[in-house]
């Protein structure tokens, strides 16, 4: 059912994830605290093809959410859950991996909700006040909510996903720089931009890269 290999923690989908079946909050606590015990790396939940069964990805999706935000320091016990749901939230409204939005959290703020930036980009996903007024009609005083910031953000990102034909690569860059500069580029893809890019909107991609592909 459950076994580790090079320090990570591999579990069967056959054991623990039966067809029509969600794991209960009893199973969900052992298996962090087993995490846990053993400082393991969260590595491979059994992959579940996204129309077979909802509640198991569901699971996934819940259980890597609650290891990753455990783990802050800086977040008490409410805004964990918080920040849960309303990732769990916006991933199933605008049709983006948790995982995703996961990685754009800790490259944009560390999890820091009150996060500012030295341009005044601000909260978890670093919505630009103008971004967060015009694309989400949030007011600056709701820019520091939780939800309301993790909505923005992926709304804005999945937004830039369709822009630039699914390119995740090009559309992170936008999030990152401005999508007006990735425009006027007028490069089919990531790799026409990218001798084109700054130096610190390559390493923003790559970063979010890095760590996306580390949850997947």
């Amino acid at each position: 059912m459950i076994k580790v290999l090079e320090n990570k923690l591999y579990i069967s989908s056959i054991e623990i994830f039966r067809p029509n079946y969600c794991m209960n909050s009893r199973e969900k606590l052992l298996i962090i605290l087993f995490i846990n015990l053993f400082s393991l790396n969260l590595a491979v939940l059994a992959p579940v093809e996204r129309n077979t069964n909802v509640c198991k990805l569901q699971d996934y999706d819940e259980l890597f959410l609650e290891i990753k935000l455990k783990k802050l320091k800086r977040l008490n016990i409410q805004a964990q859950k918080v920040m849960k749901e309303s990732i769990l939230l916006a991933s199933a409204e605008h049709d983006l991996s948790v995982r995703l939005i996961f990685s754009l959290i800790q490259s944009e703020s560390s999890f820091n909700p009150e996060a500012v930036s030295t341009v005044g980009a601000k909260g978890l996903t670093q919505l630009m006040p103008q971004t967060a007024t015009k694309f989400c009609k949030i007011s600056e005083s709701q820019i520091f909510e939780i939800n309301q910031n993790i909505n923005c953000g992926s709304k804005y990102l999945k937004r830039l996903l369709n822009d630039f034909n699914g390119d995740l690569k090009l559309a992170l860059a936008a999030y990152n720089t401005g999508p007006s500069r990735i425009r006027s580029l007028k490069k089919r893809n990531y790799t026409e931009a990218k001798p084109y890019i700054s130096r610190q909107t390559k390493a923003y991609v790559l970063a979010i890269e890095k760590s996306y592909l580390q949850t997947v």
